[in-house]
């Protein structure tokens, strides 16, 4: 049991590491996904999307962004609406694990646009409704069925990520940055999972790269 706890202590040690060189490269609007553990919902979403990932967040600064403040910002839909938080509240914590992916091109006028969406949904509700369509629509195969249940004006954490992209973005250049596979916008807008955006082509991996 002692060798085990050294064994991950290390591993967690590494990975710290491995992390903070990534983050001296952070910037604006980089996606944060996670891997929570010991939480039966977070499992459940893992489960039902078929991937290492449950969870996503959005850089909002970085180190270099505000003079004095030396941390990275992150922004995610939790289960108390619109957040934002310093990175080490998941890095310093042993039930997360991390990865960053990252939209290439981005002009810094996307990424301005970017923090303005942000900051302009701070507090907004998170959807408990549409997590629950999302659910039965897993089990159902059924999407069509549960598009009545969403609040177009909340989120849950993926759908906070894809719009804060697509309304930050020239209308022409909407189409890079749908994370699912082609197919009705909407539907992708509003229920697109942390699967989606872990295993699209339209981010590339920066760190720890899973699907």
């Amino acid at each position: 049991m002692l060798a085990f706890s050294r064994k991950t202590l290390r591993i967690r040690h590494i990975k710290e590491a491995q992390f903070h060189k990534a983050a001296a490269d952070l910037q604006t609007g980089d996606i944060i996904l996670l891997h929570t553990r010991f939480r039966f919902l977070s499992w459940l979403i893992r489960k039902g999307t078929k991937s290492y990932w449950n969870h996503v967040a959005i850089v909002l600064t970085t180190f270099e962004d505000l003079p004095g403040y030396h941390s990275v910002l992150v922004a995610e839909a939790a289960s108390d609406g619109i957040e934002i938080h310093r990175i080490y509240k998941f890095l310093d914590n042993s039930s997360y694990d991390i990865g960053i992916k990252r939209v290439s091109g981005l002009t810094k006028s996307e990424r301005d646009n970017l923090t303005g969406y942000i900051l302009s949904h701070i507090d907004t509700p998170y959807d408990y409704r549409r997590l629950a369509g999302l659910f039965f629509a897993f089990i159902t195969g059924r999407l069509d069925r549960v598009m009545t249940w969403i609040n177009p004006k909340s989120f849950i954490c993926s759908s906070f990520i894809q719009k804060a992209f697509y309304f930050s973005v020239s209308k022409h250049h909407q189409s890079r940055i749908i994370f699912a596979q082609p197919g009705d916008v909407i539907k992708t807008l509003e229920f697109i999972s942390p699967a989606d955006i872990a295993g699209s082509g339209q981010c590339e991996w920066i760190f720890n790269s899973r699907k």
